[in-house]
């Protein structure tokens, strides 16, 4: 039997496809150091274990220094971009930055109805491809969408609590499949409260949070599973996990202690995110005087940390932090309607092991092969079945199921492997994207056609 050993390019199948994690891996933009590196940023991935791939180079955002709020960061799977605001210090100008995750190259445009610091976050809706932000007007808050092609805002809805009201910047969760985006705030003369936004209309409502101040709250996500808002909260110098339900405000802790058992833990507000896949609440904390990323589990709210290296990034410089929530679980799937058009030696017959993983192998079987140098797999989009043609004929029996982008040959004998290398890249996340074989037996219009699989690609 013989092997073809494949890497699969992340951005060549970012660009053809537009079970357990192995590997964390998260986005974030983050301050440079050394010599005129001062206010710069640079997108970089941080793994779960600490250790920090940059992207691009140190222009790649802008030229110049950039000065941020925290938190001011959103995820978009169906573009692989990150959205940030910030200000252009080499004009003063209010801008969002438009990131490719997969190179780093950044555009960016002016925002005129929003200045960074009066911004109290913002969201991507996948589902609906919309981006909202939240932002100060007048001492109230105000919903609007954005187009990141122009910078463009269009308020959604009237202000929302019709007198003051402090917020806590970066400190939001948004329900996609629900259209609604959370904050905490204090209206002038009241209590903290808990306010659900919707996002298409920007009706809002709001409940009395209850058992934690909104300034002991560092960040927030949405849990769809619990149907809760998860948050990291401040217990003394410690922290912890806590469920607010937004329909009571009632915030409830996480597990039976904080979660560096007394250790005091430095926060940055707003860089934190979330795993729905793991059950891990993410977040960038500095206890014992090293800046660690921390996972936090949503079951049991115990956590654990890894040291962050900080080797080519100026130490505390968190501008965000994004888990790519595109990157859900792995699957492998046969559809029915593509079965196998075997040939003469019924082959080839496809079969695959291994799980199809980020950072993993998977070694796609083909047997009963009659070793002719017409053979290949196929990868690519799956499409509906097609009869293989050559030279104006179909050929009876065969179902060609994928639009390939690549194909590897086989290499001889009466079987083949072809083993495919994912990188440890979220951007490789995603599909389905579809493998199949293809030999030509070497006599007439024998052709035989595998059963076709699909691919997804988890994190």
């Amino acid at each position: 039997m013989s092997t073809c050993t494949t890497f699969l390019s992340a951005a060549l199948v970012a660009v053809s496809l537009a079970g357990t994690a192995t590997s964390q891996i998260m986005f974030a933009p983050l301050g440079l150091t050394g010599a005129g590196a001062e206010g710069r940023r640079q997108l970089g991935t941080v793994r779960h274990d600490g250790a920090v791939v940059l992207r691009g180079d140190a222009d790649s955002i802008a030229a110049g220094a950039v000065s941020t709020t925290s938190g001011l960061t959103a995820f978009d799977g169906v573009r692989q971009r990150m959205y940030m605001i910030g200000r252009d210090e080499s004009d003063g100008t209010t801008r969002l930055f438009v990131i490719e995750l997969a190179t780093g190259a950044t555009t960016s445009q002016e925002l005129t109805l929003a200045q960074h610091n009066l911004v109290t976050g913002i969201v991507y809706d996948q589902f609906d491809q919309r981006l909202s932000v939240l932002f100060d007007t007048a001492g109230d808050e105000q919903l609007a969408t954005l187009d990141p092609s122009d910078g463009s805002m269009l308020a959604v809805g009237a202000p929302i609590s019709g007198t003051g009201l402090t917020t806590s910047a970066g400190v939001v969760a948004h329900d996609a499949a629900g259209d609604r985006m959370f904050f905490v705030g204090r209206p002038t003369g009241d209590v903290d409260r808990v306010y659900t936004v919707d996002t298409v209309t920007g009706a809002s409502s709001s409940v009395p949070l209850q058992s934690v101040s909104m300034s002991s709250i560092v960040g927030m996500s949405y849990g769809a599973g619990p149907g809760v808002i998860l948050a990291l909260v401040r217990v003394g110098s410690d922290r912890q996990l806590a469920e607010i339900d937004p329909v009571t405000g009632i915030a409830t802790l996480i597990g039976s202690g904080t979660i560096g058992g007394g250790t005091p833990i430095a926060t940055i507000q707003g860089v934190t995110t979330y795993d729905p896949l793991g059950g891990a609440f993410y977040f960038v904390g500095r206890a014992s005087g090293q800046w660690q990323l921390y996972s936090v589990s949503i079951f049991d709210g115990a956590g654990f940390s890894n040291a962050i290296d900080e080797t080519a990034i100026r130490s505390g410089l968190y501008a965000g932090l994004e888990f790519p929530v595109g990157c859900q679980s792995d699957s492998i799937a046969y559809p029915a309607i593509c079965d196998a058009g075997y040939h003469v030696a019924n082959g080839p017959a496809l079969s695959i092991t291994g799980t199809p993983e980020i950072g993993a192998t998977l070694t796609v079987h083909a047997d009963n092969l009659l070793g002719n140098a017409i053979c290949g797999l196929l990868v690519g989009l799956s499409i509906a079945p097609l009869p293989l043609s050559l030279i104006g004929s179909t050929v009876p029996g065969s179902k060609v199921c994928v639009d390939a982008f690549l194909t590897i040959p086989c290499t001889g004998g009466a079987s083949s492997d072809a083993v495919l290398l994912a990188p440890t890249d979220p951007l490789i996340c995603g599909g389905p994207f579809a493998v199949q074989w293809v030999e030509y037996t070497g006599s007439g219009m024998d052709f035989g056609t595998s059963r076709s699989a699909e691919l997804t690609f988890g994190h």
